[in-house]
């Protein structure tokens, strides 16, 4: 057995951790020439990344490869793995928003935190709106984070091409959370009368959003 896989098995939580903080920082730089301000907010994203979760998604993965005999390409299938925690990163972003949350892992969501930003700064605009705003592109990079991660792993081209994990859990998760939204608003309508063309409409649309066509 090949003895980087060994390691990783002794230590899974902590091999993502050191490929999620090297590739945060690597994009990070990239950015250097575009100004602080998104040198700010990439720096807050990687430290929601990188502040906390069991990192449950690529245990799974990982262990579910390995008990399948896999132990070959090792670093490429964890920089594979490792792709989950910024999808799942971008998730809670938006979910925290849709959600209203106040806290993440004992800390205030991004929302929040920028809202905050905001009202420090004395900025021309709605603090809530400017929180809204950079809770929405950061969580969005995460996403655009987690498909390159993915694709730059050095997985093999076969295993590319089988690959289908970033582009449908992605869009089942935000197709999942549509149809939690719209029928939050369908349940906090039926408490008051509305006119039946605006409660029919809604009806509609609950439907269309959870359609699954492939």
């Amino acid at each position: 057995m090949p003895a980087l896989a060994t390691r990783i098995d002794a230590d899974l939580p902590g091999h993502v951790h050191r490929v999620l903080a090297d590739y945060v920082e690597s994009r990070r730089r990239q950015t250097d020439s575009i100004g602080t301000d998104v040198g700010d907010a990439l720096a807050a994203l990687a430290d929601f990344v990188l502040g906390g979760g069991k990192r449950v998604r690529p245990t799974f993965a990982w262990w579910g490869w390995r008990g399948a005999g896999g132990d070959q390409e090792c670093a490429a299938v964890l920089r594979a793995i490792s792709a989950l925690e910024l999808l799942q990163a971008g998730a809670l972003v938006h979910d925290d928003l849709m959600d209203s949350s106040l806290v993440r892992r004992g800390a205030p969501t991004l929302h929040v935190a920028f809202a905050a930003r905001h009202r420090a700064g004395a900025l021309r605009g709605e603090p809530e709106r400017f929180g809204l705003a950079a809770a929405v592109l950061l969580g969005d990079i995460a996403l655009a984070w987690a498909e390159d991660l993915f694709l730059t792993a050095g997985l093999a081209a076969d295993a590319l091409a089988r690959a289908v994990l970033v582009d449908v859990g992605a869009v089942d998760a935000v197709e999942q959370r549509i149809a939690e939204l719209t029928t939050s608003a369908l349940d906090t309508l039926a408490a008051a009368p509305i006119a039946a063309p605006a409660a029919d409409r809604l009806a509609e649309l609950a439907v269309h959003t959870t359609r699954r066509d492939r």
